[in-house]
């Protein structure tokens, strides 16, 4: 989720705490323990592919938050002097909520590191969800507002909290019945994979990605229509040399660990050729990608060039493609 979510959410937690912890110390334990696990950020400095190689991984495991904990804990002591129990407890239990709201949305996390390196996304919830802004905010400043509500406050706001989950679980979990009792691939194929996956707005309608042997599709689905799924098809490029060429990259190996759906394309330009993912989770029909990568391959088969910016805008695939040639 994004980070103003996380601070609300840690400063909903503190409020747990008003029994043990001044509401300063509170707020500032929360609040820094439901953010530290972002601190990966850094390695966006090494490039792309480090970043996702690296981001949701250790810092949001269940091993390297109790260290997290640790480490606010001992700053906030430093400079608060209050129990120093009830701060670790209290940073301890605001950093397991960071990873537990990043579980909720798409982009993956390595959530039980070093046991596996398996990533779990929930596709619960958009990475940024207005309506829980305005849940959060309203139960703070009423908690701030109003004599002997402080603790109410956090509560209420947790609690709404946990039923809008629960009926985005609903929701979802009757969007993907309702998809794979009609699936929008032909007659001859099979669902080999699919995936629903939260929209910004909607909380009726789902995105959605089917994977066939030879195809992707995606498209919405509505709880309350019944039209047929609107499906974008993209049929799956044949690898070829290019493509093995790029694979053997740290970026494309670190991308495709990444990806779900990986829609792979080629464009050609002269003696060079450019591979090109997308991962079409986080591609809605009309839309560019927010995540993919490129590998540029020489016709003997070396690595020219590199592109994989995290969030990828519409002014970035056109530039690339523009520079590097038409699609195959």
């Amino acid at each position: 989720m994004d980070n103003l979510t996380h601070t609300m959410f840690g400063a909903a937690v503190g409020r747990l705490f008003e029994d043990k912890l001044s509401r300063k110390t509170a707020f500032w334990t929360a609040a820094a323990a439901s953010n530290l696990p972002d601190a990966d950020f850094i390695y966006r400095l090494e490039g792309a592919a480090r970043y996702f190689d690296e981001h949701r991984g250790f810092s949001h495991s269940v091993v390297g938050l109790p260290l997290e904990a640790l480490v606010v804990a001992g700053v906030v002591y430093l400079f608060l002097r209050q129990k120093f129990k009830w701060i670790f407890l209290l940073a301890l239990l605001a950093s397991y909520c960071h990873t537990l709201l990043d579980l909720l949305n798409p982009y993956p996390t390595c959530a039980l590191l070093p046991f596996t390196d398996r990533k779990f996304a929930w596709d619960l919830v958009f990475i940024v969800d207005p309506l829980l802004w305005l849940v959060f905010a309203v139960c703070l400043i009423w908690g701030r507002k109003s004599i002997g509500k402080w603790k109410t406050s956090g509560i209420t706001a947790l609690s709404i909290f946990a039923a809008y989950i629960l009926l985005r679980l609903g929701s979802h979990g009757l969007a993907a019945k309702k998809l794979l009792a009609s699936p929008p691939i032909a007659a001859h194929e099979r669902v080999k994979d699919y995936g629903v996956y939260p929209r910004l707005f909607g909380f009726w309608q789902w995105r959605y990605v089917v994977e066939t042997d030879g195809n992707f599709y995606q498209g919405e689905v509505s709880l309350f229509e019944d039209r047929p799924f609107p499906s974008v098809r993209y049929a799956k490029v044949p690898e070829n040399e290019f493509v093995a060429a790029a694979k053997e990259t740290y970026l494309a190996s670190v991308f495709l660990k990444f990806a779900r759906f990986p829609y792979l394309s080629l464009y050609h330009q002269g003696d060079s050729t450019l591979v090109r993912w997308d991962d079409l989770r986080y591609v809605a029909p009309g839309e560019e990608n927010f995540f993919g990568a490129a590998v540029l391959v020489s016709t003997s088969k070396q690595v020219i060039e590199m592109e994989a910016p995290p969030v990828l805008i519409k002014r970035t695939w056109r530039r690339i493609i523009g520079r590097w040639g038409s699609e195959t």
